[in-house]
């Protein structure tokens, strides 16, 4: 009759083990699962890094200045991979347009703050200009002390220079209805195209009253002994990009001014001004009449 009570005591030990052991199986279960979840999220989320447009990117402080990471956007957004990220510290500040650099204050990244996203000029490594917006939250220690920074840098150079355009065409139109003079308008228009596209310098010509010369209108960037050269250009099958294209009545590119016969007799002005390529595009009226002509120069022969 004893052995019974014991028998029963120990069945009783074995079921519970067994729950016992069901449980931790259960909770192994969960485990893993939540583990492979995880994995499958952190995996999604390095994917989702790797593939965006915008550069990612963490900047340690302390100890020592380096980044930690640096995302592959870098490439296609500056031209510097993410390798010479790494191997050069100071390269986000390097690649900052100088004129931003100045008015740059490094001081609110040691701080922790920064309310609203940067905007500023970097330049790639190829030398082209871009505009940049920077967002970026610091890291801190227990004791409040900034160890890092990370945040996002995207590519705005479209959004801000459709602003720019817009901005330029307000102004121009404030001008004509301030019945400005027709040169000071010119010249705003000009402005905001060499604004726009910073390796091109502009003039406007216009056609006389008997419509066979081309006077000077507006060119702010080109020197005075250029600008009166061609002051009184007859309109011709042969004079240059600007008379050439009043006397087609179509646009004329001109890739290599050294060499091109359009501009035989002009060679020597156009070399003075260092110019390498020249565009002119004929302004018409309604009836087709050519009213000048808007011209663009480049240093260096291209297309």
């Amino acid at each position: 009759m004893a052995r019974q009570p014991a028998r029963a005591a120990r069945d009783a030990d074995v079921q519970a083990l067994r729950r016992q052991v069901t449980t931790l199986q259960t909770e192994i279960d969960r485990i893993e699962k939540s583990a492979k979840a995880a994995g499958e999220q952190e995996e999604r989320f390095r994917l989702m890094v790797e593939q965006a447009k915008d550069m990612i990117w963490r900047l340690r402080w302390l100890p020592t200045k380096q980044y930690q990471y640096v995302s592959p956007a870098a490439a296609m957004l500056t031209g510097y991979t993410p390798e010479e990220w790494y191997a050069d510290p100071e390269l986000g500040r390097k690649i900052v347009h100088p004129e931003d650099r100045r008015h740059l204050d490094l001081s609110t990244i040691y701080r922790g703050t920064n309310n609203q996203p940067e905007v500023l000029r970097w330049i790639r490594k190829d030398g082209t200009v871009i505009w940049t917006e920077n967002e970026w939250d610091a890291i801190k220690d227990h004791a409040g002390n900034v160890i890092a920074t990370q945040g996002t840098t995207r590519d705005v150079t479209e959004r801000v220079q459709a602003e720019a355009m817009r901005e330029g065409q307000r102004n121009v139109l404030d001008l004509i209805s301030m019945a400005k003079p027709l040169r000071e308008v010119l010249e705003a228009v000009i402005r905001r195209i060499e604004e726009r596209f910073p390796d091109v310098r502009c003039s406007v010509l216009l056609t006389d009253k008997e419509g066979k010369r081309l006077l000077g209108g507006a060119a702010p960037s080109l020197s005075t002994a250029f600008n009166e050269a061609v002051d009184g250009l007859e309109i011709g099958p042969r004079a240059g990009s600007c008379g050439t294209a009043a006397f087609r009545r179509e646009t004329v590119i001109v890739e290599d001014i050294a060499t091109d016969p359009l501009w035989e007799s002009f060679r020597d002005l156009a070399a003075d001004e260092g110019l390498g390529a020249c565009w002119s595009i004929p302004v018409l009226s309604e009836g087709g009449k050519v009213l000048g002509t808007l011209c663009m120069y480049y240093r260096d022969p291209r297309r």
